[in-house]
């Protein structure tokens, strides 16, 4: 039912591999990763994985700490080789990339708008070179996520949460055709989570911006993903939320019992010892 992965697993054709075929019908591949694994040194983080971006697409990449979401980040933003397989764009895209907190450590003395504009750099502006349209999209992208009052505080002086939106906010600034987010909610409150995802869903909607979002919190890419890929460390599923979201599947994929309840209106998966 599921595809297996991991150092000892290669990739073979199971039931699930339908999904994966009929997953972003109709839609152009913006990303091909076919039989790829990753990890570092002698170390396999994961093997054998075989998916697609679909341009237009928003991906959620879920699992536990640790099973190496953003090794695979990494890997499909060119930034770390794999060790086998292929990873193939059908077109460089413009990305905005929100690293988890834990990789974006400021000490030095920078604002939370010269933050916002290190995600103009993409464009082809060098630091010291900014144009007023620079300045401009640092402004918005600090509004559009909450922190336009924050503009001028320096960034190692915010809370962790506003952190977190700083580093969205810079990610946004430089208006990618795919935006790319390790985490986007981590240390956030309740009501900063919900209005992270009310952006993300108006952005994918509205401004046709295909998104990969990574998060160990499986409900939270629940509320925001049209593909869903799970990853655990029996092996991973890839497909159409409708899909994928099948209890039998998730049981085979994290051996235990999976329910699927329905609270205030909406499907929520209950995985037993499964973290958020």
């Amino acid at each position: 039912m599921f595809l297996p992965s991991g150092p000892c697993a290669p990739a073979r054709s199971t039931r699930v591999a339908d999904v994966q075929a009929t997953s972003g019908e109709g839609s152009t591949p913006l990303i091909r990763v076919a039989g790829v694994s990753v990890g570092y040194g002698q170390r396999v983080v994961l093997s054998g994985l075989t998916f697609t971006v679909a341009r237009g697409d928003f991906l959620g990449v879920v699992g536990p700490n640790g099973i190496g979401k953003t090794t695979l980040l990494r890997a499909l933003l060119g930034l770390l080789h794999p060790r086998s397989g292929e990873i193939n764009w059908s077109a460089r895209a413009a990305v905005g990339y929100m690293p988890h907190a834990g990789l974006f450590d400021f000490a030095a003395p920078l604002t939370a708008h010269e933050v916002a504009l290190m995600g103009r750099l993409p464009r082809g502006v060098q630091p010291g070179g900014w144009r007023s349209a620079d300045h401009a999209a640092a402004r918005r992208a600090l509004e559009r996520v909450g922190a336009g009052t924050l503009g001028n505080t320096l960034y190692r002086e915010l809370s962790a949460g506003e952190q977190q939106r700083v580093l969205l906010a810079r990610a946004l600034a430089g208006e990618p055709a795919l935006l790319v987010l390790d985490e986007p909610t981590a240390s956030m409150d309740p009501g900063g989570e919900r209005a992270v995802v009310t952006l993300l869903k108006n952005l994918h909607a509205l401004g046709h911006t295909t998104i990969v979002l990574v998060s160990h919190r499986l409900p939270l890419v629940l509320q925001t993903a049209t593909t869903i890929l799970l990853l655990s460390a029996r092996g991973y599923l890839f497909g159409r939320a409708a899909e994928v979201l099948v209890p039998e599947r998730l049981t085979e994929l994290y051996g235990v019992p999976v329910r699927i309840v329905p609270v205030e209106g909406r499907d929520v998966v209950v995985v037993e010892g499964l973290d958020g």
